[in-house]
């Protein structure tokens, strides 16, 4: 397993992630890029799938910065960027493998950040329309160590051994482009380490053993 860390110094600033409260308090899927390979093979696996990790944390889709104006960028593209260089690692490593008896990894995008996380939960039916502001009785706000950051940050999709299934509508298409990178304050890297465990999503398998048995039969 790796870690593929983005570093954000941010400490003046306050990275502020939004969630219905109707949304679990928090979440233990993650979905993370697995990759097997086996030499003499044809079959190689690439895909962005979901796992079981621990520690549980919120998990979020929209995040607001405060604190550095203009001067900060927002969480999408620096997540986007970080998804792209997994993707890059993952082909890098998969190249290596090709001398290899057999290789199997799964990646994890991690963004390490001093900026203050903080979760704020609201019902959407509570937004004033007219001001685009949500009144701030109406809003819970807490202090976090870890957010799961899902969006569809897309990937690289034209790699020759990437694993995709055919889609025929918008949301399959949006939920497959889906990528979760894990944000950490920084003070609470350590725990992340320390109480860090993967598990399959699905039965005892992860998803790249699935799918190798699957295209085998």
């Amino acid at each position: 397993m790796r870690f593929v860390i983005e570093c954000k110094r941010g400490a003046e600033a306050t990275w502020i992630f939004l969630s219905r409260k109707s949304d679990p308090q928090a979440a233990s899927r993650l979905r993370a890029l697995c990759t097997d390979y086996t030499k003499g093979e044809s079959n190689v696996v690439w895909l962005w799938s979901d796992v079981v990790a621990t520690p549980d944390s919120p998990e979020a889709a929209f995040c607001v910065v405060r604190g550095l104006g203009d001067r900060e960028p927002l969480l999408e593209r620096t997540a986007a960027e970080l998804v792209q260089s997994v993707d890059a690692l993952g082909f890098e490593e998969m190249r290596i493998a090709e001398s290899k008896p057999y290789l199997t990894r799964m990646y994890v995008p991690v963004i390490v950040t001093a900026a203050a996380l903080q979760l704020c939960r609201f019902d959407p039916s509570e937004l004033d329309m007219e001001t685009g502001k949500l009144p701030t009785d109406f809003a819970n706000f807490e202090s976090v160590p870890f957010v799961r950051f899902r969006k569809a940050l897309g990937g690289v999709r034209d790699a020759a051994w990437a694993t995709h299934d055919a889609h025929d509508t918008l949301q399959a298409v949006h939920r497959e482009n889906e990528r979760s990178v894990l944000i950490v304050q920084a003070k609470s890297l350590k725990r992340l380490l320390d109480e860090w465990k993967l598990s399959p999503a699905l039965g005892e398998s992860f998803p790249h053993a699935i799918t190798r048995r699957a295209n085998a039969r």
